[in-house]
């Protein structure tokens, strides 16, 4: 799509699985909120939702990577939804008795998609189990469940207690960094208020990344951004639940949009 002769940027969006259960009439369906496609519509972006599709069995290890860049190289933007949690076996741990939601297909496939995407410098917004994904394909690590194994938290996951787009706490933004610009912070480090909906967060940040938010009540990370990459932001709330009465989180899709239709002028040509 174009207008007054600029192509407007198409986002690509993961999404969850859900199976059919033996007894359930309605079919196996992907499916992702529509919170995620309207923040990406409303900052100028084409959204389009990718289902994570593997190799059939015995394909070639190469099935995988070459799957993946045919994918990326249909898009100028990734956006990295939120879901179930991550496999622990693919940061070397053992499960939690409150692990929920796995699906294995979605980490492998959205893992490589993250590690070709920061390859390929494609501009990625992280959200929630985003931002989870993102630190575990840079050899990361989670903590999987915060209230048990976080001495002191406060309550992340509000569940259905209040709506998605209610916030729950403030968290501490660092300036000198995307986030900080976004939100045009100066000075000492700024509070902004967040909504939560997630009961895990990053433990160990993977190499190659910095830290630019923290939960000012309990010190949880909130916001990660690869040091080696124009544009790869991973926030632990939703601000896609946010933006319809949220500046701040307005301005984080457009300036993810902004980026994309940059990459897109300057890495695609068009």
């Amino acid at each position: 799509m174009m207008h007054n002769g600029q192509r407007f940027p198409i986002i690509g969006i993961s999404c969850s699985f859900k199976r059919r259960e033996s007894r359930d009439p309605r079919p196996d369906r992907f499916y992702v909120n529509a919170d995620y496609v309207r923040s990406v519509a409303a900052a100028g972006g084409i959204p389009v939702v990718l289902p994570h599709m593997l190799p059939p069995c015995g394909a070639s290890p190469d099935a995988m990577e070459l799957a993946i860049h045919n994918y990326l190289s249909s898009f100028d933007g990734l956006l990295l939804s939120g879901g179930g949690d991550v496999d622990p076996a693919l940061y070397g741990e053992q499960p939690h008795p409150e692990l929920d939601g796995v699906d294995r297909e979605r980490d492998a496939f959205e893992i490589a998609l993250a590690r070709a995407a920061r390859g390929m410098e494609i501009p990625v917004l992280a959200i929630c189990r985003g931002i989870q994904v993102l630190n575990v394909s840079a050899g990361g690590t989670l903590i999987q469940d915060i209230s048990d194994q976080v001495p002191c938290s406060i309550m992340h996951d509000a569940g259905d207690r209040i709506s998605r787009s209610d916030v729950s706490h403030p968290v501490r933004v660092v300036p000198d960094s995307i986030l900080g610009r976004i939100i045009e912070v100066q000075g000492c480090e700024p509070e902004i208020w967040v909504n939560s909906l997630h009961h895990q967060a990053i433990k160990e940040v993977a190499g190659g990344f910095r830290v630019v938010a923290l939960s000012s009540k309990d010190g949880i990370i909130e916001a990660i951004e690869a040091l080696d990459h124009p544009f790869c932001v991973g926030v632990q709330w939703h601000p896609e639940a946010m933006t319809v009465r949220d500046e701040t989180s307005r301005k984080l899709f457009a300036e993810f949009i902004r980026a994309a239709k940059s990459f897109r002028l300057f890495k695609r040509g068009s």
